[in-house]
């Protein structure tokens, strides 16, 4: 039995033995991941050896005698040390691979154009300033990459790759690509990406089957017209040029499916672009577009980017007319784009710029509001703070709108400080939360602070302070219901027996804050019931209509005092 095939890939196998030579009937040997240096000298000798793979193994030289491996059709020599190829590779006359990508060669021997059935040819990642000229002799060749190396030019024999479909040659120096670049008619794929062009070939335009043209990185600053001869483009990438305008023969691209021009300097996209029937991703972000051309509403677009930070790949458009052409076109909340201004500013103004969208407010106007605003949050701190302002720019809101009774706190009855003293109220009770300072003259005391030093004249407690919060959780609520519920008990058991006057039928039931679905019976005195825990609310019993009428108060009744 003989050996036809062995991989002893990343095996950790220090060195090859000479013996290998006599393994004369290997066709497949893959020694790729081996901390390798060299390769035996009878390895040659391995004639019927059909595919070669010694890639990442600090491969520093090949053999001299590489081309005695006439059978050859493979042959990958990727991440490696190679600095030079001998000249006897030549005489590999039936391969069709080579893998020479990210080794360490500066220069590609003129016998590279004798490998003539040669199909895929990698050289990128190495140093290489140029390609000989005699690459042009490759004619079965399918895909050329010579990306990230230092060309600065590309010979013009480049055209005699009649069956060259993709050409590679991103991350170089290029400045421009040869003429002969029209002669290649089955190219399909052509990446320029990360180079110094500074103009693209007319002839770009005879490539008749390239479906993908990438240009990112460039500074190219226009297209030829006849990029609109590329009837079978699909995706057109210039991406971070320096274009100031696009020709209108780009609608010709009828197959062009993505088209992105990001971070470029175009004030317009011309009309013509609708004819691209098939566009459904357009890039514009990133330039000085006033508007968009109304006729791209005839376009089937799935994504349309205007900014860097647009959320949403579709927007709303609305139509107008261009003020010095008269033409129609189409704008949105994103045109005309303002150029952003540096040095931090507040985020309150920035915030703003919804507002003006929605209720088309000027941004000064807005900034001219935010800095006047008044805060209508204050706390208890705030409070202590502001004593001595003549009125308070904060009100005192009860928390449910059934606390009010569905009574109408009209003008006459909106301010209660004339209330204060009076021994009489007709036909009902006020509930008085007097203050021993009587601080509340002119809104300079809150509730809050005034119940703090209440206390129940019956009970001998003091009225609990306020300890929830605006957005309490469910079982802390529980938990006060269950408090307040139990001191109403209480407040029931040692108030039995005693009497009170009638209410007037026509007054309305005081609101209990501690359960806000119920409401007090008739004869239960407001005063008694335990102060819910909400800041800011006063309970009373007042009359459906009309002013208070202040002749049944009686001596001790409780009233109290509020601005509303």
């Amino acid at each position: 039995m003989q050996l036809v095939e062995l991989d002893l890939s990343r095996n950790d196998i220090p060195e090859i033995p000479e013996s290998i030579s006599f393994c004369k009937a290997l066709q497949v040997a893959d020694f790729s991941g081996n901390p390798l240096t060299r390769l035996p000298e009878s390895f040659p000798e391995l004639q019927n050896l059909t595919c070669l793979s010694v890639n990442d193994i600090s491969l520093q030289a090949l053999p001299e005698n590489i081309g005695n491996l006439y059978n050859l059709a493979s042959l990958e020599l990727r991440e490696n040390l190679l600095t030079y190829l001998p000249e006897s590779l030549a005489q590999l006359q039936r391969l069709e691979e080579l893998d020479l990508g990210n080794n360490e060669l500066y220069h590609l021997p003129e016998t590279i154009g004798a490998l003539f059935n040669l199909k895929d040819l990698w050289l990128d990642g190495n140093q290489l300033a140029e390609i000989p000229q005699e690459v042009g002799n490759l004619k079965n060749l399918l895909c050329l990459d010579v990306s990230e190396n230092k060309l600065e030019c590309l010979p013009e024999e480049i055209n005699g790759l009649a069956s060259l479909t993709d050409l590679l040659v991103s991350q170089n120096l290029l400045q421009v690509l040869p003429d002969g670049i029209g002669k290649l008619k089955r190219l399909s794929i052509l990446k320029v990406d990360q180079n110094r062009l500074i103009q693209l070939t007319d002839a770009i335009g005879d490539c008749e089957s390239l479906t993908e043209l990438v240009l990112t990185e460039n500074q190219l600053l226009t297209l030829p017209r006849s990029i609109g001869k590329l009837k079978k483009l699909n995706n057109l990438n210039v991406d971070r040029n320096k274009l100031t305008s696009l020709p209108k023969e780009i609608g010709g691209c009828c197959s062009l499916n993505v088209f992105s021009v990001r971070d470029n300097r175009l004030s317009r996209i011309p009309p013509e672009i609708s004819q691209a029937t098939e566009l459904h991703v357009l890039d514009v972000a990133g330039n000085r577009l006033m508007y968009l051309p109304l006729s791209l509403t005839t376009l089937k677009l799935k994504a349309l980017w205007l900014s860097d930070n647009q959320s949403q790949p579709l927007l709303t458009f609305q139509t107008d007319t261009d003020p010095e052409t008269g033409e129609k076109i189409l704008t949105c909340v994103l045109l005309p784009q303002m150029p952003s201004e540096p040095g931090c500013q507040d985020n309150l103004p920035r915030c703003g710029a919804l507002e003006s969208l929605v209720n088309e407010v000027s941004d000064e106007t807005w900034n001219e509001r935010a800095v006047n605003r008044v805060s209508a949050i204050r706390f208890l701190e705030d409070e202590k703070d502001e004593e001595d302002n003549e009125m308070d720019s904060v009100k005192w809101l009860p928390k449910s709108p059934r606390l009010y009774g569905g009574h109408t706190w009209g003008s006459q009855g909106s301010r209660w400080a004339s209330l204060k003293g009076k021994e009489g109220f007709h036909g009902g009770h006020l509930c008085k939360l007097s203050s021993a300072n009587g601080k509340w003259r002119e809104g300079r005391i809150s509730p809050e602070q005034e119940a703090e030093e209440l206390e129940d004249p019956d009970e001998d407690e003091p009225i609990s302070k306020f300890s929830g919060s605006l957005f309490d959780t469910d079982e802390n609520i529980r938990d006060q219901r269950n408090i307040r519920a139990a001191l109403q008990e209480k407040h029931k058991a040692a108030m039995k027996g005693k009497t009170f006057p009638r209410m007037n039928s026509r007054m309305q039931p005081p609101v209990s804050a501690a359960a806000e679905t119920d409401r007090f019976p008739e004869d239960t005195r407001a005063a008694d019931v335990a102060q819910p825990p909400l800041k800011g609310i006063l309970i009373a019993r007042l009359p459906r209509d009309g002013p208070a009428d202040l002749a049944g108060v009686q001596a001790g009744d409780r009233v109290v005092e509020i601005s509303v």
